[in-house]
């Protein structure tokens, strides 16, 4: 027998209970606090990721509908015997309701059915890993497989084997199994030339000789091999010195994941604006 002992006179943050429901409301689904949430926060969030880039097979029914999904809209909700996922239509027009909620719908349900379809070659097919997660008809591998590793932490977590996922509006339910850790996908190499714009030199390596560069922003670091005669030139342009921000527009060549190869340097249009 359950009784009450104590009360803390403050509404819980992010958590409410829905009456129509008989179901608590978590909205701020990747900080709950509650790990298969947060997964199902962090799943949420991919998702959508992948469904507003470009290349989206639902790419033209949102432009029409002037609508982009936000990740931030999920909400789960905890039933007796399922979880329920929901989103927040109320910033959209009431006209554009039903055919905004169908694209959500239509989506995940895409989305689910793509990721089945890569987990059965998973499970099945002796294969590089790489090219099961391209079944999933995701634009990027590395998003499949980060979904798909979620999908099997949930399982883990709730300590079920498998369960099913149903989407609103669709008959057949996805049913999800992974009988082991998704592998990570192999790193396939681009002869294309990238460009990393603005970027300033965080840290030195004689040997080698590499340089470490970052964004603006701070996060992700690459790592970039140049020759004598180019760290010599970065140098000279006081790209080492403590005293001098200076930001580059970097072309380089993939050699494998986060390490390149530099192909040529120029300072960046930003630093022409801070020099003069």
């Amino acid at each position: 027998m359950i009784k009450n002992v104590c009360r803390i006179n403050v509404k819980l943050k992010d958590v409410t209970f829905d009456k129509k429901l008989n179901a608590i409301v978590f909205s701020n689904i990747s900080k709950s606090g509650n790990k298969s949430v947060d997964l199902i926060g962090n799943l949420v969030t991919i998702l959508a990721k992948v469904a507003n880039g470009k290349g989206s097979p639902i790419e033209g029914r949102k432009k029409d509908a002037g609508f982009k999904l936000d990740a931030r809209k999920f909400s789960v909700a905890a039933l007796e015997e399922h979880i329920q996922i929901n989103y927040d239509f109320s910033d959209s027009s009431p006209d554009l309701l039903n055919s905004v909620n169908e694209i959500v719908c239509d989506v995940l349900n895409l989305h689910f059915k793509g990721m089945t379809k890569s987990i059965e070659q998973l499970n099945e097919v002796d294969q590089p890993a790489s090219e099961s997660y391209e079944a999933s008809g995701f634009s990027k591998v590395q998003d499949a497989f980060e979904a798909i590793k979620i999908l099997h932490e949930i399982a883990c977590n709730q300590r079920v084997k498998e369960f099913g996922i149903q989407v609103e509006g669709h008959e057949e339910p996805h049913q999800i199994e992974i009988l082991s850790p998704p592998e990570k996908p192999d790193f396939k190499l681009d002869a294309k030339e990238i460009s990393f714009l603005n970027y300033e030199i965080s840290d030195v390596h004689k040997k080698g000789p590499s340089i470490e560069i970052i964004p603006k922003s701070g996060k992700g670091k690459k790592e970039v091999l140049v020759s004598a005669e180019q760290y010599s030139a970065l140098e000279k342009s006081k790209g080492f010195s403590i005293d001098t921000y200076v930001l580059y527009d970097f072309v380089v060549k993939p050699l494998a994941e986060k390490k390149f190869e530099l192909i040529h340097f120029s300072f960046s249009s930003t630093q022409m604006e801070i020099t003069h």
